[in-house]
């Protein structure tokens, strides 16, 4: 009965933290979406300010735009692949974890 009762716990748990971990995963995922809508519009709106800011003189923070946009793409995919690294990673472990201990029920 011990076993059974201890299992349940851990089941359980295993199940709380699985929650909290996919509740804020999606709000991490839902507010780099925003972030990733908001560099978008920026893009846009510059790309027709541009012209007019390198007429009034403004060369340099065109340059200082364009490499931070630049930035902003590189992180992003750094982004992305972790993502899709960690999701593959969790796939295996979960896999492993399955069948190694069925007990937990996952």
């Amino acid at each position: 009965m011990w076993n059974k009762l201890t299992g349940d716990n851990f089941r359980r748990g295993i199940s709380q933290v699985k929650n909290h971990l996919s509740v804020g995963y999606g709000h991490a995922r839902r507010f780099a979406t925003k972030v990733d809508q908001g560099v978008d519009f920026t893009k846009r709106l510059f790309s027709v300010l541009a012209p007019v800011i390198d007429s009034l003189g403004g060369g340099n923070l065109n340059r200082k735009a364009i490499q931070g946009l630049g930035a902003y793409e590189k992180a992003k995919a750094a982004v992305v692949d972790a993502d899709e690294k960690g999701k593959q990673e969790l796939s295996q472990f979960v896999g492993h974890l399955r069948s190694a201990v069925p007990e937990i029920g996952l």
